[in-house]
């Protein structure tokens, strides 16, 4: 689908940020695995913390609310321990896995952003 006027490639720029995400997300996982061992690791930690602020603008810019939604909470999360008003407990590391999983099947199917599960995943971010 692409707009005449302006030359815009909704279609490819959706394609490129699938790609794109998929690759991110997948480096997100190495890093947050990384830091379960290691959770004073300070550029792991910001690592994590921009691949999570890169999804979470890319997905609200081509319409994936709800993966952008999840994004955020992470980015939250990895933003207070960037602070140091937090650490990367195992408990944290598993909560971002899990984020790393919906944002996966977000990527899927952008409709499933309404299910109980990924609500109850934003939820447990928020305690």
């Amino acid at each position: 689908m692409s707009d005449s006027a302006s030359g815009f490639d909704l279609q490819a720029l959706v394609a490129t940020f699938l790609g794109e995400s998929r690759e991110r997300l997948d480096q997100l996982e190495e890093t947050v695995l990384v830091l379960a061992e290691r959770p004073d690791d300070r550029a792991q930690l910001h690592e994590a913390f921009r691949a999570t602020h890169t999804l979470k603008g890319d997905g609200a810019t081509v319409g994936y609310g709800g993966l952008s939604q999840v994004a955020h909470d992470a980015e939250e999360l990895l933003h207070r321990a960037r602070e140091g008003r937090i650490q990367l407990e195992p408990g944290a590391a598993a909560l971002l896995l899990q984020a790393v999983d919906v944002m996966r099947r977000l990527l899927a199917a952008p409709a499933d952003a309404d299910l109980p599960e990924v609500t109850h995943l934003r939820e447990r971010f928020q305690r």
